[in-house]
């Protein structure tokens, strides 16, 4: 069984995730800037990064939506402040599959 990693305190909590996808956000970003440079070495190293965050980021949707009812009570704004960090992390992740299909079809059309 996988331990908790959200704070009790339903503010704390989505708090922690905002500051999740916030990250994961801007190592997407720099995942993207590697792949558009060629940068196999920079791409690299973002991906162990990535992976653990992208982990944390799936664990707390997970205790997330297991504490539902709890977080009905929490901060309004602090609930539209996750929501467009959830936006900014879905439209990363759409920008970052948009680059690697380009990619595959150059390299894809150059064999």
């Amino acid at each position: 069984m996988t331990h908790p990693i959200l704070p009790k305190g339903v503010n704390a909590a989505i708090k922690m995730i905002i500051d999740i996808a916030e990250e994961l956000t801007e190592i997407m970003e720099q995942e993207a800037r590697a792949l558009m440079l060629k940068d196999q070495m920079g791409f690299m190293n973002a991906q162990g990064e990535k992976t653990r965050l992208t982990n944390n980021y799936e664990q707390a949707c997970v205790e997330f939506k297991e504490r539902a009812e709890d977080f009905k009570a929490a901060d309004a704004m602090l609930v539209k402040k996750l929501e467009q960090a959830q936006a900014n992390l879905l439209k990363q992740t759409n920008d970052n599959n948009e680059v690697m299909e380009r990619l595959q079809e150059r390299t894809g059309g150059a064999q």
